[in-house]
C-alpha cells in the first residue's frame, strides 16, 4: 500500500458495518429458514438452546458485539445523528450490547453464561439493537452518499454502496 493513500475515515466505519449487515443478514436468514423452523418445533427447549448459541443462529452475538466498533467509530468521527443519539442515551442498552461483545469475542466457561443470556432478558433490547443497526445503516449511507466516489449512474441510483457491498453476496 503506498504510504500516501489516504482513506477516508468513514470507510474504514463502513468495513465495520458491513460485518455487522452481513451478522444481521445471516441471522434473519437463518431465523427464515425450513431447518430452524424445524427445530424450533421438534426439540426439547433446553436442546433449542443449545442450538440458538451454537448452531447458525449464534451469529446473532456477532452482529451484536459488532456494532460496539461502530458505535466507537461514530463517536471517534464525532458524527451527529438525533436518532442515533437518542438511541445511544440508553446506558443499560450499551452496557447490555458491551456484554454480548464480551461473550462472544471472550472465552467463557459457562455455556448459558450471563453475558448471553442477560441482554435478551432486557425488554426492549432486540429491537433497540435493530433500530441502532438500521439508524447507523441510514448515516453511514448518507455520509457516503455525499463523497466524491459514489456512483451516480442511472441503474445504481436507488441502491446506497451500504446495500450494493451487502447484496452481493
Amino acid at each position: 500500500m503506498p504510504e500516501n493513500y489516504d482513506i477516508p475515515p468513514i470507510i474504514s466505519l463502513h468495513r465495520y458495518f458491513c460485518a455487522v449487515a452481513r451478522m444481521q443478514k445471516e441471522y434473519e436468514r437463518v431465523l427464515q429458514s425450513p431447518e430452524h423452523e424445524e427445530k424450533r418445533k421438534t426439540l426439547k427447549p433446553d436442546m433449542f438452546a443449545i442450538y440458538l448459541h451454537s448452531g447458525p443462529a449464534s451469529v446473532l452475538y456477532y452482529w451484536y458485539g459488532a456494532l460496539c466498533p461502530v458505535k466507537e467509530g461514530y463517536e471517534k468521527l464525532g458524527l451527529r445523528d438525533a436518532r442515533i443519539d437518542a438511541l445511544l442515551k440508553s446506558t443499560a442498552n450499551i452496557e447490555a450490547l458491551k456484554r454480548c461483545r464480551n461473550g462472544a469475542f471472550h472465552f467463557q466457561k459457562d455455556y448459558f453464561d450471563e453475558r448471553f443470556l442477560g441482554p435478551m432478558r432486557e425488554p426492549d433490547f432486540v429491537q433497540w439493537v435493530r433500530d441502532l443497526t438500521e439508524a447507523f445503516r441510514v448515516r453511514i449511507e448518507k455520509e457516503l452518499a455525499q463523497a466524491p466516489w459514489v456512483e451516480n449512474s442511472q441503474n445504481r441510483k436507488n441502491r446506497t454502496p451500504v446495500r450494493r457491498e451487502i447484496d452481493k453476496e
